[in-house]
Order: structure tokens, then C-alpha cells, then sequence
């Protein structure tokens, strides 16, 4: 498309530094209920009177810098007080309208704009900052009367590991999902949920939620560990049970169940069972 005469984006911050706006028109279509153009033509009037959207112009600013292994990477548009996610774990919150990550060999070395969650940091152990998801949000409030559907799943569960956006992809057809953090818990049950597959959670207790009011199968399981404990247990689970994968088969749940908590047991603050 960055060939052509003008290229429409739903989302401008990955591909704008990549766009001579000078020469192609860039049209951004977002949530806001407007169209951002760089430029104006003939592509943005028909848009405009198609969707019956007011027209706005804004300046296509790069927003990755690079020099050799050093990369900053600049996030706009944020609002004070949202979460901010890179690569689906949240790192804090924003405190102001810019965010801007620095990483130095795929390190990140410092975050501005941000009142940083370390324990949150401490998971990025590498992040591609080029093509890293960074996005910035308030608490997702979930969609009332969701349909539960059945049919027929693999004898395989999964593991998800502070990685609830992959929870879809990752579990499809899976009979269970073992999933690692608080929030993520919560995320992956509430997706989940849809296709009534049960999760087995294990957390800590430092909820940030980014969920509110979530759902969970019939048949799923949250078992609370020790404070600042969950992903030390998440690396017990993964290695004694998952040996190192992220599937594994199973051919019983309940089973799966007890095995992990028989393997996590001095550990454990309570349990929790739908």
C-alpha cells in the first residue's frame, strides 16, 4: 500500500514511521469518530461522506528512532492514569500524553512518562522495540451476555504465561488452559469463557485490573500463591509438568488439577474452584 496513491491505516503508529507523508496521504481511521488525513484528496471526501465523519489534519511524525543497537520509540495520543502494555504485560501507568522506551540490544533501558510496575519490567527479559505491541488503556469492561459455545477440543492443555492477548490463538481447541499472573487469569478466563474452556490459574494477589467483572468456565480452578511468587511457581509448572513446552496432552483435568496442586503445595494461600 505505500505505493500507492494514498495508504489508510486503523492503527497510524507502527507503519507512519515508515511513510514518506510528504509524498503519500495518510488516513488515519480510529475509534475517535473523525479522519486524520496528512493531506487531503479525493480518497478523504469520499471516506468523509461514506462513514459521515468530520475531517481532522495531523503532522505523520517518526516514531522510532534508530542508532545501531540503541532504539527509542516514541508513544502519542496517551491519557494520563491508562495502563501501558508492551507486548501485553503491563509495565505502569501513563502519566502524561507521551511515553517513550528506550532499549539498548533489545534491553530496555529506560521509560519515560511512566510511573513503571518493576515487577511487570522484570518479565520483558527482550523486547524487539521495533515491532514490539506498546499500546496504553483504561480497564476493559467485558460484553454483557456473552454466548458460551461447545464443541468438540483436543486432549491437550496449554500453557499462557503473563500472555493473555495470545490466549485465542494459543488455546484454540485446547480441553484447559494453565495460565501464569493475576491479570492474565482473568483475561484468558473471560476470553475463554466463549468457548467454554476452563482455566487452571495461578496467582499472587497483584491484580492491576485491567479486566473489570470477568467470567469464568464451570470447572476452572485459581490457585493463590505466596506474595511475588506466581511466576516462580509458573517456571515449576512449566518445567515439571509442560517439560519446557507450551502444550502438553492431557487426558484429565481433574488430574492436571491435583498434579499442580500437589506441586505447588507449600506454597499455596488458598484455592479457589468454580
Amino acid at each position: 500500500s505505500l505505493a500507492t496513491s494514498a495508504c489508510v491505516v486503523c492503527s497510524a503508529e507502527p507503519v507512519l514511521g515508515r511513510i514518506k507523508s510528504k509524498d503519500v496521504p495518510v488516513l488515519l481511521i480510529e475509534g475517535a469518530g473523525a479522519i486524520g488525513c496528512t493531506s487531503s484528496c479525493e480518497l478523504t471526501k469520499a471516506l468523509a461522506s461514506s462513514l459521515k465523519l468530520p475531517v481532522y489534519s495531523f503532522n505523520a511524525k517518526k516514531t522510532v528512532e534508530y542508532n545501531k543497537n540503541h532504539i527509542v520509540r516514541h508513544i502519542k495520543g496517551v491519557l494520563p492514569g491508562e495502563f501501558v502494555q508492551i507486548n501485553g504485560i503491563i509495565i505502569g501507568r501513563a502519566r502524561g500524553p507521551e511515553i517513550t522506551v528506550i532499549t539498548e540490544n533489545n534491553i530496555i533501558t529506560g521509560i519515560k512518562g511512566c510511573d513503571l510496575k518493576v515487577h511487570g519490567l522484570k518479565k520483558l527479559k527482550q523486547v524487539d522495540l521495533a515491532t514490539a505491541i506498546i499500546r496504553s488503556g483504561t480497564p476493559r469492561h467485558p460484553v454483557v451476555n456473552t454466548r458460551q459455545t461447545r464443541s468438540l477440543k483436543n486432549m491437550v492443555a496449554v500453557l499462557i504465561n503473563h500472555d493473555a492477548e495470545s490466549s485465542f490463538e494459543k488455546a484454540k481447541n485446547a480441553c484447559v488452559a494453565v495460565t501464569i499472573g493475576d491479570d492474565t487469569t482473568a483475561v484468558t478466563a473471560d476470553i475463554l469463557y466463549r468457548f467454554s474452556t476452563p482455566v487452571i490459574g495461578i496467582t499472587d494477589g497483584d491484580k492491576d485490573g485491567l479486566l473489570e467483572h470477568t467470567r469464568i468456565t464451570s470447572g476452572s480452578l485459581v490457585i493463590k500463591v505466596r506474595p511475588g511468587f506466581d511466576d516462580l511457581m509458573g517456571t515449576v509448572v512449566k518445567d515439571a509438568i509442560f517439560k519446557g513446552l507450551e502444550r502438553v496432552e492431557c487426558l484429565s483435568i481433574d488430574r492436571l488439577k491435583e498434579q499442580i496442586i500437589k506441586l505447588l503445595d507449600d506454597n499455596i494461600v488458598s484455592i479457589e474452584r468454580y
